[in-house]
């Protein structure tokens, strides 16, 4: 129990280092969006993953495959 709670504590603090204006942050999209989002290295590919996600309006499953599969491939968005 206390590892998960450790681990939720590091991915706040990628959350925090990814969307510094957290209140900046559209809450059209869950915790578990910006969880895998934050991820992302470079903060234009994150806004863009943001702006995709909430524009495809796709099932939540359906979305965390495509930001994964768009990632790994940055020639097809």
């Amino acid at each position: 129990m206390f590892e998960n709670f450790l681990r939720q504590i590091r991915l706040f603090g990628v959350f925090f280092s990814s969307f510094p204006i957290w209140n900046a942050v559209r809450t059209e999209l869950s915790w578990t969006h910006y969880r895998i989002i934050s991820r992302i290295d470079n903060p234009d590919h994150r806004i863009h993953y943001v702006n995709h996600a909430i524009e495809g309006n796709l099932l939540e499953l359906i979305k965390f495959s495509m930001i994964q599969y768009l990632y790994r491939n940055p020639g097809l968005s």
